[in-house]
């Protein structure tokens, strides 16, 4: 008969390693899901409180109050209000594969019908 006694511990030390690459994937992308939906809920309450009557500038303070840092925003007031917002979330585990922040894009258009504010993502 063979000896049977080191088959767990091999088989533990191999799965281990993909066990924690496994965890990490999706601890980054929930972290990267949580800050998408954090950034597109911030941009559509700007909206909905500056539709008619905020400038770039506060804007872009209101987002700073948020705690979100903006690295370009542009914004379109014709037929409503469009933001278009370019920021980068930062990576806990990327940091292993060299990658340290994730880049977000969102485009988000709202605009008044019926006295009520519609969004559009784009």
């Amino acid at each position: 008969m063979l000896n049977n006694k080191g088959q767990s511990l091999v088989m533990f030390i191999i799965v281990l390693p993909l066990l924690l690459i496994i965890l990490g994937t999706i601890i980054e992308y929930s972290l990267l899901t949580y800050n998408k939906n954090k950034i597109t809920s911030v941009t559509k309450t700007i909206i909905a409180n500056c539709i008619d009557r905020c400038e770039k500038d506060d804007i872009i303070l209101l987002y700073n109050k948020n705690d979100i840092k903006v690295d370009n925003v542009a914004i379109d007031v014709s037929d409503g209000l469009q933001i278009n917002l370019k920021t980068s979330a930062n990576s806990y585990f990327g940091n292993i594969i060299g990658k340290e922040s994730y880049d977000i894009n969102i485009k988000i258009k709202g605009y008044l019908k019926k006295e009520k504010i519609y969004y559009e993502k784009g």
